[in-house]
Formats: structure tokens, sequence, C-alpha cells
């Protein structure tokens, strides 16, 4: 039995012994008072009676008040018969008089008890929302939400995930599919799909479902009234702020510890860098003196291009690349390129076709020719075939006779430090075209991999003409 059947009995049963009470004093009070005096006091019970018991409590002391009224004041007494006509009228002028006052007293109490409903709820929502600001992941947040969700409501509650709903039964599923879905409640009582034993009220955070929240009754009703659907609306989104305020704060600590590796690794790249190039230069310069020095020279000259890729990524992370863009004919770039690749290529099978009516390209001389050795240098260290540069138009290309590119990543190559077994980034440190994409997104060019129809890969950049 509810406390409200509890009151509302309750309530009719101070009705009744207030109206007996009430028809015993008007009955002694009569020799002394006339009937109009003596009916005013039966709107005492109907007052306390509304208060008590709400409504129907008053209306019955209404309706009670009037029976005797007329048992105990009106001649005849004891009797339910009226002999004067003035008398039915005061009895029907206090019937009507305690039915308004019934009314009114009923609806203050229904006003007052909502009132506290009321207050009671954004208690219960203000000590759920300090309870979450000492969450410290999603899961105690859920824990939260759940441990207030079934002490407001007396339900049984509990956070679900997909793998819960998929094994649910086929209404249950249903909506709990249809909440995660659309992020509405679904289930029992919501008016979409009610024929489920249990409400679904998904958590979204950020737009994105995290969580689904199942409430139930043990007798089927629904588990949460129309008239509160605002306070789970409101437990539901301090749990969703909180959980996206968690999301917010781990995310920016990834970004912090990104940025600092970020940092940290050009640094290091540079600091290396630096420290290579004096040793580097002497390596050089004996080797050249040397009798049979050419395999140190052609070493040396292999990690002077490693340490350039290693200081240019650490110039594109810091933002230092220095760009002059200029007018450039690609005849004399590639010339250029090909002198300093001559140690690399030796031996090797290079054509070079370039069209006559080739035009002028924008670019930055210093940053082309780095683009330009580090496509020839990985031509030549993934195929052991003939390596072709074209310039048609606007744009070059360099291709080789190499294992080619795996399908689907060809976007891939140009990721700093990622390499493809048996493919033209299988080995090597994984910079050079990742350098070759920055600088040539530096000077406003695009440069894209493929694989060619009959084997190997193909390296294309396009230039603005000038």
């Amino acid at each position: 039995m509810t406390d409200g059947i509890v009151s509302r009995r309750i309530g009719i049963a101070v009705a009744l012994l207030g109206v007996a009470a009430v028809g015993v004093t008007a009955m002694l009070l009569s020799p002394w008072l006339g009937p109009g005096s003596l009916a005013l006091l039966f709107i005492l019970p109907v007052m306390i009676a509304a208060a008590r018991g709400g409504l129907v409590a008053g209306l019955v002391a209404a309706g009670g008040g009037a029976v005797a009224f007329n048992f105990f004041v009106i001649e005849p007494r004891f009797t339910l018969r009226i002999a004067d006509p003035d008398n039915v009228a005061t009895t029907l002028v206090l019937l009507l008089v305690a039915g308004a006052v019934s009314q009114l007293a009923g609806r203050l109490r229904a006003a007052r008890e909502a009132a506290e409903a009321l207050a009671a709820d954004q208690r219960r929502l203000a000590m759920l929302e300090r309870a979450m600001t000492d969450a410290g992941d999603q899961g105690a947040a859920l824990a939260l939400l759940i441990d207030a969700v079934t002490t407001a409501f007396a339900v049984d509650a509990a956070a679900l995930g997909e793998p819960d709903i998929a094994v649910a039964a086929p209404l249950d599923r249903a909506a709990g599919e249809w909440a995660l879905a659309n992020g509405e409640p679904a289930g029992r009582g919501s008016g979409v799909i009610d024929s489920a034993d249990r409400l679904y009220w998904p958590v979204v955070a950020g737009g994105e479902r995290v969580a689904l929240i199942a409430l139930s009754r043990v007798d089927g009703t629904p588990p949460v009234p129309a008239g509160r659907r605002s306070l789970i609306r409101g437990m539901i989104a301090a749990a969703a702020q909180t959980i996206g305020r968690l999301r917010l704060a781990e995310q920016q600590a990834a970004i912090r510890e990104e940025r600092r590796r970020s940092e940290l690794g050009a640094a290091l790249l540079s600091s290396v860098g630096h420290d290579l190039r004096t040793p580097l230069t002497v390596i050089l310069g004996e080797g050249r003196a040397l009798a049979g020095g050419g395999t140190i020279v052609a070493e040396a000259q292999r990690l002077a291009r490693r340490i350039d890729n290693l200081l240019g990524m650490a110039r594109v992370e810091g933002g230092a690349v220095a760009v002059a863009i200029e007018p450039v004919d690609l005849t004399d770039a590639v010339a250029s390129v090909l002198d300093d690749a001559a140690g690399m290529l030796a031996g090797r099978d290079v054509t070079v076709t370039i069209a006559p009516d080739a035009p002028l390209v924008q670019a930055d001389p210093g940053l082309l020719h780095h683009v330009l050795l580090n496509l020839i240098d990985n031509a030549a260290k993934f195929s052991g075939g003939p390596i072709a540069i074209v310039v048609e138009g606007a744009v070059l290309t360099v291709s080789d006779a190499g294992p080619g590119i795996p399908a689907g990543h060809e976007d891939d190559v140009f990721t700093r430090f990622r390499r493809f077994a048996g493919s033209d980034r299988d080995g090597g440190s994984g910079l050079g075209l990742a350098i070759v994409r920055a600088f040539s997104q530096a000077f406003g060019a695009r440069v894209t991999a493929a694989n060619r129809p009959g084997g190997g890969a193909i390296f294309t950049v396009g230039f603005r003409i000038a």
C-alpha cells in the first residue's frame, strides 16, 4: 500500500470523526445559536480533512457535514427530514460552500506536496552534482548516477553497454538499440516500445552515446513517473557533463604529452644532427684524400643526407622552415640533383625526359633540391632496376621498378618513421619521404605516390606555374 493511499484513508477517517464531533457540538449549542451560525461550524472539519487527506477527504467531510447538520441541528432532529423550507436552502448552501472549501484546500495541499517534491528532487540533483566533482573516471561517474537513480526512484538500475543489449530479450533489445541510435529514452513508460520490461535512457557526452541506463520495477509499473522526468534528465545530464569533462581533460593531457614528446624529439634531432656534422666533414675530407676511399665517401655522403633529413624534420616540426619562392627551371633543378646524386646512382640506369615546353614553376630552390634528392634516393634504395625522371608541363615524376607500395597505403608512405615490409619503405630512417611532403607543401607543391601498372612505384610532384 503506497503512502498516498494511506494518507488518503487517514484523511477520510479524520473527516468522518471531525464531522461527528462538530455535529454533537452543534447539537449542544443549538439552544443558543441559530442554524445559520451552526452551519459555519461544519466548514472546520472540511478544511482539516482536505488539508490532511486531499480533495477526496474534503468532499467526504463536505457531504458528511451536510448530513450531520440535517441530523443534529435541523428540526425535526435525529431524522433526515427537513420541515422548514428555509432550512433546505441552508443545507444546500452549506453543502456548496463546504464543497468549494474542500476543493480549494485540496488544491493547496496538492500544490504544497508538488512544491515539496520538487524541492526534494532539486536537493537530490544538487547532491549528485556535488558528488560528481569527485568522480575520477567514467566508471565512477556512472556508479554515482546509478546510486542516485536507484535511491530517488526506488527502482532497479544498471549501466549497460552494447554487448549487454545484444543478449537481452527481443523487445528490450529493440528498445535499447533505439535509445542508443536516437539518443532518447525508450522502453517501459517512455511512449516508445512500451512493452519492453525496462526503461532505457542513454547517457550522451560530447555527442557520443557513452552508456545506457536501464531501469525497472518488480511490479512492472513505469520506473519513472511522467511528473519526474525532469529529475532523471537532470541526473543523466550531470553524469554526461562529468564524463565529457573527464574525457576533455584526458584529451588535453594527451595533447600536452604529445607536444612535449614532439618538442623533445625535435630538440634531440637538431642536437644529434649538429653534433654529427663536424666529424662527418672530417670523414669526407679524409676519404677523398685516401686512395680507394670512394666507399668511405659514398657512405659518408649517405650519412650526410640522413643528417640533412633529421635537421629538415626538426625545422619542419619547429615551424622554422624558411621559404623563398621564386621561378625555377625544372631542367636545371634536375641536373643539379643528378650531379649531387652521382655517387648513389653510379652504375644505375637513369633516364631523364623533360618536355621542351616545360614551364617555369614556383618553388624554393633549396627545398626543391632536397625534395628531388630524397625522391631519387628512395628510388635508388628500393629498386635495383631503372629509374625514370619525367617532366611534363608543371608535373615531375620519379618512378622505379621496385616492389611498389602496399595497396591502400599510398598516402601512408609519407608518414614520419613509417616503413612497410616488401615495399618502397622497408628499411631506412623513415624520414626521406616525410621530408619530401613537408618541403613540397612549404612551397605550394603537391606530392603523391602510386603503383605503376607494370610494377614499381611512381612519385608525382605537381607545381604551380610561375
